[in-house]
Parts: structure tokens; C-alpha cells; sequence
């Protein structure tokens, strides 16, 4: 009889200390005014269905809690706002104590100076100096011709070939961008670069325990490899007084600005419409300076504010059949691209100062695989629609000269 009392003592200290436990956040975190929602369990919060359930764990806390609720992800609380009005106050009033505020793993692995990171006059610095490296006019009269060029021969060997679109989109985007930053170097430390680079990202959605092993010890082993690589880069051409350079690198070099880090209408609506339908940035993080109070709620000086853009972009009051892939939209209303609620590419001071580029990049790539080639999908390949959206064995096709 003693035996079963202490199993049925030692049972309920168990379910006492796991209640305790599951709580913790929950007393925590415990403030007046904030949002309704859960926690989760102590440092891990909500993190694993956050990333592994992604839109369906929004609707599901949506349902239970309304458009705005609390949750623990990434190591720190956090408010979610899915309301397309809120977001939109929140993206446009960072000198209201919303300030950029990104996971610690992300800060820590891009560097505290990234764009992302800062804001204020650094940001506007910043900002401006890449605008001056891939903005509308040097796009037009610099970068578009290399980029053509560099394209073509991208394509060039496709015929008869059965072709990871993903990995190849992924290896085109990343080619070219480093080919404009570094391009007399590229052919000789592409590879080696982008082993690191691939690591280094892996790195920056993860939780911040620096232990062997885990994605978050890669990216910051691989973020060292990378800043080695690039100092010696610089230090290279900085020696080189006889080599004259005429790239994004030596542009910034020669200007000083190291010390803040690094097509027609038919294809750009298309642009516009595979953007809308896999919304690839599901959505962006901001930080509380101080207690601020949103839709009647207080939320605490220091908690992050996710705001989840991806559900704004199948509104059928903004998109008519929001489902249906359908790029003349973007013709038919020549006023959908300015809408309030479109933030393909962030919104406000933001705005992604590499759109521009980005849609010429894509656009291009388009316009040649368009014109040189047909092809079919092999299918079957399982799609990821988040944290990041992929095919999680690659995007197959058969591709074939025309």
C-alpha cells in the first residue's frame, strides 16, 4: 500500500511540475491590456507549429483568439497581427516605437548593421547608398546589359535536360547578384562562397543556442567564412592601384561606405502575379521600443510584432478569384500595384530598394525561357509554403529547344 501511495505521489508531483512548466510563459509574460493567446513552453515558446504548421497555425490561434494575439516564437514574445488595417499602421510608423525587429538568430548571423536590423538616419543611409548601386536608373543604364548577357548564357544549355527549375532559379538569382557585386572574382570563389552563403541562411530562422550541431552554430561559423572572405577580398583590391574595377564592391570601396556592411509589361505582371500567388515573405517583424497601444491592446516595450501579410493577398475584395492565376489583373487595374494592401516588396520608408532589379532579374529570366524553350512538368514534387516557400525535393521539368 506504501508503494502505490508514492507512485501516486511521485505521479501527481509530475503532472504538478509538467502544469508548472507548460505555464511558465504564460505567468511570465502575464500583462495587463495584452492580447489573448498561449505561450507555450518556457524558451521554445511556440516556435516548432509555428514553423512546421505556418498558415494553418494562424488560422487555428486566428479562429480561437481574433486577428490579433500573443504567442512565444524564436526565443521571444511575440503579438501576430493578420489584420490588413493594423499591419499597414504598423509597416508605416517605425518612429512610433515600431522599429525593425528581427530574431535574434537573424541579427546575430546578418550582422547588427544589416538593413533589415537598423533604422532611423543609419537606415536612410543605408538605404539610399544601395539605391545608388541597383535603383531604376543604374538598372537601366548599367546593370540591365550585364544582366541580359549573363542571362543568355545562363540559359544556353537547358535543350534535352531535365531541370531543377528551383535549384536553377536559386543558382541564377544568386549568380548573377554576385556577379554584380565581385565580377572579375566570381568564377574563382562562387563556389566556395556559396557553400557558406546556403549555411549562413540556414542559420537565421532558427533559436539562438550556440551549441555544435545546431543551424544556428552553422550560420555563425559560416557568417566568420564569409566575413573572412570578403575582408580579404577588399584588402585585395584596395592594394591593386593598377586594376581599375567597375562593380558593386569597388563602387562601395571608392565611396567610403564600408562601414555600414553589405522588359516589357507582359513579364512584369506575371512578376507580380507568381509574387501574389506563393507569396514568397509571409511576413515581416518589428520590435517595441516602448509600450504601445494597438486596437485597444498594450503591447509591452521590447516584445516582437509579426505582421502576416500572406492571407491580405487572397482577399477576394482586392484579388476576384484570388485562386486563379491571372497576371492581366495588374493591367486591367492600372491602380492594384499603388493599392494601400499590396506589399509585395514591404511597404513605406521599407520599400525593398533591390525591386526594381529584382523584377528585371526575374522578368529577363522569363522572356528567354519563354522564347527559347517549352517544357512539362514531371509532377508529384511535395510543396513548403512556409517559413519559406520551396519544393522540398526541387521543381522538375522537362525542358526542350522550341
Amino acid at each position: 500500500m506504501e508503494g502505490l501511495d508514492m507512485v501516486v505521489s511521485c505521479m501527481a508531483l509530475g503532472l504538478l511540475f509538467c502544469f508548472f512548466v507548460l505555464k511558465w510563459n504564460e505567468f511570465r509574460y502575464s500583462r495587463k491590456g495584452v492580447p489573448p493567446g498561449t505561450m507555450g513552453w518556457p524558451f521554445f515558446g511556440q516556435t516548432s507549429d509555428f514553423l512546421t504548421l505556418g498558415p494553418q497555425f494562424m488560422r487555428n490561434q486566428k479562429a480561437r483568439y481574433g486577428s490579433v494575439f500573443k504567442t512565444h516564437i524564436l526565443g521571444s514574445p511575440m503579438v501576430i497581427s493578420t489584420d490588413p488595417e493594423l499591419n499597414r499602421y504598423i509597416l508605416l510608423n517605425e518612429a512610433k516605437g515600431l522599429v525593425p525587429g528581427y530574431p535574434q538568430s537573424m541579427v546575430d548571423i546578418l550582422g547588427s548593421r544589416n538593413i533589415a536590423a537598423v533604422h532611423g538616419s543609419t537606415h536612410r543611409h543605408i538605404r539610399n547608398n544601395l539605391l545608388s548601386l541597383v535603383g531604376t536608373p543604374v538598372v537601366k543604364d548599367r546593370l540591365l546589359s550585364r544582366l541580359d548577357k549573363h542571362m543568355r548564357l545562363f540559359l544556353s544549355d537547358w535543350d534535352g535536360k531535365t531541370i531543377d527549375i528551383q535549384q536553377k532559379t536559386k543558382e541564377m538569382a544568386f549568380a548573377m547578384a554576385f556577379k554584380q557585386i565581385a565580377e572579375v572574382e566570381s568564377s574563382s570563389i562562387y563556389d566556395s562562397f556559396k557553400r557558406e552563403f546556403d549555411k549562413f541562411l540556414i542559420g537565421t530562422l532558427s533559436l539562438p543556442v550556440n551549441i555544435p550541431g545546431t543551424n544556428y552554430h552553422l550560420g555563425i561559423k559560416s557568417r566568420r567564412n564569409v566575413v573572412k572572405t570578403l575582408t580579404e577580398l577588399m584588402e585585395k583590391r584596395r592594394g591593386a592601384t593598377a586594376v581599375t574595377y567597375d562593380d558593386m564592391l569597388a563602387h562601395l570601396i571608392r565611396d567610403g561606405t564600408t562601414r555600414y556592411g553589405l522588359t516589357d509589361d507582359g513579364y512584369h505582371i506575371v512578376v507580380f502575379e507568381t509574387l501574389r500567388l506563393a507569396t514568397v515573405i509571409n511576413g515581416v517583424l518589428r520590435k517595441t521600443t516602448k509600450d504601445v497601444q494597438l486596437n485597444g491592446f498594450t503591447i509591452p516595450k521590447g516584445w516582437r510584432i509579426y505582421v502576416y501579410l500572406r492571407e491580405i493577398n487572397y482577399d477576394p475584395l482586392l484579388y476576384p478569384e484570388p485562386l486563379k492565376f491571372n497576371p492581366w489583373r495588374w493591367l486591367q487595374d492600372e491602380k492594384l500595384e499603388a493599392n494601400n494592401y499590396v506589399l509585395l516588396f514591404g511597404g513605406g520608408t521599407r520599400l525593398c530598394p533591390g525591386k526594381e532589379l529584382g523584377i528585371v532579374k526575374v522578368a529577363t529570366f522569363l522572356h528567354y525561357l519563354a522564347t527559347t524553350y517549352r517544357w512539362e512538368e514531371i509532377g508529384g514534387e511535395k510543396m513548403l509554403k512556409f517559413p519559406r516557400v520551396k519544393a522540398t525535393n526541387g521543381y522538375h521539368v522537362n525542358v526542350m529547344k522550341i
